[in-house]
C-alpha cells in the first residue's frame, strides 16, 4: 500500500522517472487529476514503445497486443473525462485505447469524431467492438472513403470496416491504398476474411478495366501500376504482350512481384524474339520468381489460383514451405501449392518435407501417402499430432509400418492415445514387448482382441517388477484383456482396484471371480461397488453369486441367488442388428422337501 501510495505522488508530481511509467498499475493513476492524466498519457505514448522490457523479460509485441494492466491503466485515465473533444482525445494519445462503448457513442460527437480520425488511428489495440462502433458511427455521420488516401487515413481502425462496406468501395479506392506504406502496415493486422476481401477488390479493378479498354496506350501511369496477373488469365497471349510493351512506354515502375510473374505469362510460349519492346527490368526476372515475393505475407493478395499456379512453375518450394504455409492462402491457392510439390516430387515426398505440411494435410490422399518415405517415428508423430481422420491416420501408420519401422516408445505415444485401436492383430503382435515400458496407450475403444494382445505384451514387459507395488499401476491400463487366473492372484496383492477399472475386465473373466476375489481386487474401494450394482457387468456378476456371499462383504448388494435356488443360464438370441448374444438367469425355486425327493429318486434308479 505505501509503495501504491508513494508511485501515485510521484505521478501526480510528475517526479516518476519516464523509463517506469509503462509499468504502473491502475491503483496508481486512479486520483490524478485531469492535468495530471494528460500529462501522464502523453509521457506513455512517448516512453511506451512495442519492445519492452516487463519484469526483466524483453519481448516483442504486435501491434495490436497490450497487457491487460495497460487496458486498465489506459480505461483509468480516460474515465477522468465526460466528453472528448479532438485536443482531448489527440492528447491521451494511446491511452485512448480505454474508451469504453459508451464513451464512443455519447462522449465524442460527429464533428469531433471526424477531426480525431489521425489520432484516433495511431492508437494500438482496439478491440472489434471498438474499431467498429467508431468506424459505423464515422460512416452514419456522412464520412466518406472517397480515395485510398481517405481509406489509408483511418489507420488502425481499418479494422472496424465489415466486409459488406469494404465490398461497397470503389476498386480504385482499394488499388490506391494497397500502394500506400502505411495502410500496408495495417493489412498485416487484419483479420483473414477482411484481408481475402481487400484482395479481391483490388484484382477485380485491373481485371475490369482491361477488359474494356481496346487501346492500352490510353491507360494511365497509375492504372497500369495497378497490374496484377489475375487479369493474364483472361487475356490472350497477344493482348498480353501489348500490354506489357505499352508498360514499357509509359515507363511504369512494376514491383518484383509483378514483374516475376510479367516474365511468366510473356514468355508462357516461349521467349519472344523482341524482348527489347517489354520493360527492360522484366530481364532480370526471367523464369524465376524472387525471394522477397515468397517472404512477404502477402504474397496472397498478388496471385489468383491460376497466377500461382503459373509463377511456381520450375520453383521448389521446400526452403520456404514452413514459413509461406502460415499466409492466408485461400483453399483454391492451397490447392494450388501442392500440386506444385506433386510436380516437383511424383514419385512421393521426401521425408523431410512431411512434418512441414501443415495446412496441406488436408489435401494429402491415401494414394499420396502410400508413395511418403516415412522411416523415422519423429515424422510419424509429427505426422499424428495434428490428429488428422482415423483414415488417413491409418494409412501413415500403415505405410510407417510396411517400411519396416518399428513400433518403438516414440512410434507408440504417438499412435497410442487416438489411434492404437487403429491397428490390427499383425500389427499390434509386431511391438516390442519393452516399449510398452514408456508408452502411453488409450485402450478403452479397442477391441477385445487388441486388449488380450498388448494384455499379455505388458505383462511380459513388466514381468520383472510384479512383485513390487508400484506393478500395478502399470499394468492397470492393460487389464482390460486380463484372464481370470492373473486377475485372481491380483487379488491377493491389496491394489485398491477403482470400480470402474473393474467394469471394464473382460466379461468372462470377471464373472469367474468370487465375491472375497473380488473384494482383494478393490480393497478400499469395496464400497463403491454398490452404485454399480444394476450396471453391466456388475449387475450380471452380482445375479451369478450366492446373496449370502454377497451379505458378506456388508456393502449392501442385492440380486444374488438365493439358498434353495439355482442358477439356469440360457442364451439370448437376438436379431443380427442387436448388441452380441447375451445371457438371462432364470431362478427356478423348489420347495425343498421336492429337492431332496428329487435327488434320492434319481440316486436309486
Amino acid at each position: 500500500m505505501l509503495l501504491l501510495e508513494t508511485c501515485s505522488f510521484l505521478v501526480m508530481n510528475q517526479h516518476l522517472p519516464d523509463r517506469f511509467v509503462c509499468y504502473l498499475s491502475p491503483s496508481a493513476v486512479s486520483n490524478l487529476s485531469r492535468d495530471d492524466a494528460l500529462s501522464l498519457a502523453q509521457r506513455i505514448s512517448k516512453n511506451c514503445p512495442l519492445n519492452l522490457t516487463h519484469r526483466g523479460i524483453t519481448r516483442e509485441r504486435a501491434p495490436s497486443s497490450l497487457t491487460t494492466e495497460e487496458l486498465q491503466v489506459a480505461s483509468s485515465l480516460v474515465r477522468k473525462f465526460e466528453h472528448f473533444p479532438p485536443a482531448i482525445l489527440h492528447a491521451l494519445g494511446q491511452a485512448a485505447v480505454g474508451l469504453s462503448i459508451s464513451d464512443i457513442e455519447n462522449g465524442i460527437s460527429d464533428k469531433d469524431l471526424e477531426a480525431s480520425i489521425p489520432a484516433l488511428g495511431e492508437v494500438r489495440g482496439w478491440n472489434a467492438e471498438q474499431s467498429s462502433t467508431i468506424i459505423n458511427k464515422l460512416l452514419s455521420s456522412g464520412y466518406q472513403i472517397l480515395d485510398g488516401q481517405s481509406l489509408a487515413k483511418l489507420g488502425s481502425l481499418v479494422a472496424g470496416l465489415n466486409s459488406s462496406t469494404l465490398r461497397s468501395l470503389s476498386p480504385e479506392v482499394i488499388l490506391e491504398a494497397i500502394k500506400l506504406p502505411e495502410f500496408v502496415q495495417q493489412m498485416v493486422t487484419l483479420p483473414s476474411a477482411l484481408k481475402r476481401t481487400f484482395v479481391e477488390k483490388a484484382a477485380m479493378f485491373f481485371s475490369d478495366v482491361i477488359k474494356t479498354e481496346p487501346d492500352f496506350s490510353r491507360l494511365s501511369q497509375s492504372v497500369l501500376q495497378g497490374f496484377t496477373c489475375a487479369a493474364a488469365n483472361e487475356m490472350e497471349a497477344e493482348r498480353f504482350q501489348e500490354l506489357a510493351k505499352v508498360m514499357k512506354k509509359k515507363n511504369v515502375k512494376l514491383e518484383e512481384d509483378q514483374l516475376s510473374c510479367l516474365v511468366k505469362m510473356v514468355t508462357l510460349h516461349g521467349i519472344p524474339k523482341d524482348l527489347d519492346s517489354y520493360p527492360k527490368d522484366l530481364l532480370l526476372f526471367l523464369r524465376q520468381i524472387t525471394e522477397k515475393v515468397l517472404n512477404d505475407d502477402l504474397m496472397p493478395i498478388w496471385y489468383t489460383p491460376g497466377e500461382l499456379r503459373a509463377c511456381l512453375k520450375n520453383v521448389s518450394l521446400e526452403n520456404h514451405l514452413s514459413q509461406i504455409l502460415t499466409y492466408s492462402f485461400t483453399t483454391q491457392q492451397l490447392a494450388v501449392l501442392k500440386t506444385n510439390l506433386d510436380e516437383t516430387y511424383p514419385d512421393g515426398y521426401p521425408e523431410r518435407l512431411i512434418p512441414k505440411l501443415g495446412p496441406l494435410l488436408s489435401f494429402i490422399t491415401l494414394e499420396d501417402i502410400s508413395r511418403w518415405k516415412i522411416t523415422s517415428a519423429d515424422t510419424l508423430a509429427a505426422l499424428l499430432k495434428d490428429q488428422p481422420p482415423d483414415d488417413q491416420a491409418s494409412a501413415i501408420i500403415k505405410r510407417y509400418i510396411g517400411l519396416g519401422n518399428a513400433l518403438n516408445v516414440t512410434a507408440l505415444n504417438a499412435i497410442g492415445m487416438k489411434y492404437v485401436c487403429l491397428l490390427n492383430a499383425n500389427e499390434l503382435n509386431a511391438i516390442d514387448s519393452n516399449s510398452l515400458k514408456l508408452a502411453s496407450l488409450n485402450l478403452s475403444a479397442c477391441s477385445q482382441l487388441a486388449k488380450d494382445i498388448l494384455y499379455a505384451k505388458a505383462k511380459r514387459a513388466f514381468s520383472d517388477e510384479d512383485y513390487l507395488p508400484a506393478y500395478y499401476g502399470l499394468i492397470e491400463p492393460y487389464l482390460g484383456g486380463a484372464p481370470g487366473a492373473d486377475l485372481r492372484d491380483l487379488s491377493k496383492d491389496n491394489v485398491n482396484m477403482k470400480v470402474s477399472t473393474l467394469a471394464k475386465l473382460r466379461t468372462d473373466s470377471l464373472m469367474s471371480l468370487t465375491p472375497s476375489e473380488v473384494q482383494g481386487l478393490l480393497g478400499m474401494n469395496l464400497g463403491d461397488l454398490e452404485k454399480w450394482q444394476n450396471k453391466f457387468p456388475i449387475r450380471e456378476w452380482v445375479q451369478r453369486q450366492k446373496q449370502s456371499e454377497l451379505d458378506k462383504l456388508h456393502v449392501g448388494l442385492t440380486g444374488g441367488t438365493q439358498e434353495g435356488y439355482m442358477n439356469i443360464v440360457i442364451p439370448k438370441f437376438q436379431s443380427p442388428s442387436s448388441a452380441p448374444l447375451g445371457t438371462v438367469a432364470m431362478t427356478l425355486h423348489l420347495l425343498p422337501a421336492l429337492l431332496i425327493s428329487f435327488l434320492m429318486m434319481s440316486v436309486l434308479s
